[in-house]
């Protein structure tokens, strides 16, 4: 469902007449612990860490239940593939534009869009590709229309909303 559309860009200030960038920590974790199957003794256990996370951030650590992983080596790559999507916080950006801004006609539900903050050092890491999974459009007594777009990131598995 959908495609990819990374040359579709909601750019600021280039397209976007407002934007807002919140960062979340409430899934950032650099250390952490898969427990798997077994009792006591019997059971199965890793840890695993990033070290440049872990200087930004300081430690945060996460325990992650794998009772049914029984191969050590499966219990070592779940553990860090989880660990690999929770060492950065997560970067939601907030945009406002006209219908102008985004091409209805091309944008479909389920494509993938790229969002980006231009010009700025401190916003670089906002350059995404972002899953559509909602539109809606309002239009005002004037005929003005909004747009409202809530992504999906599928490099997080988070659900973001966005006010496009």
């Amino acid at each position: 469902l959908g495609s990819d559309k990374p040359l579709v860009k909601l750019s600021y200030p280039r397209n976007v007449t407002s934007i807002e960038i919140s960062r979340e920590s409430d899934s950032l974790y650099n250390k952490v612990t898969g427990l798997g199957s077994g009792i006591g003794d019997e059971r199965i256990q890793t840890t695993k860490e990033d070290i440049n996370s872990k200087a930004r951030y300081r430690i945060q650590e996460a325990k992650k239940l794998y009772n049914s992983v029984v191969l050590q080596t499966t219990l070592e790559e779940n553990t860090q593939g989880f660990l690999d999507i929770s060492t950065e916080p997560l970067v939601i950006p907030s945009l406002k534009t006209t219908a102008l801004g985004l091409n209805l006609a091309e944008v479909f539900v389920g494509d993938s869009i790229t969002v980006q903050v231009e010009n700025t050092g401190y916003n670089d890491d906002v350059n995404l590709l972002l899953r559509i999974y909602e539109l809606s459009v309002s239009v005002d007594e004037n005929f003005n229309q909004d747009v409202a777009v809530k992504f999906y990131n599928p490099n997080t598995g988070g659900g973001v909303e966005e006010d496009a």
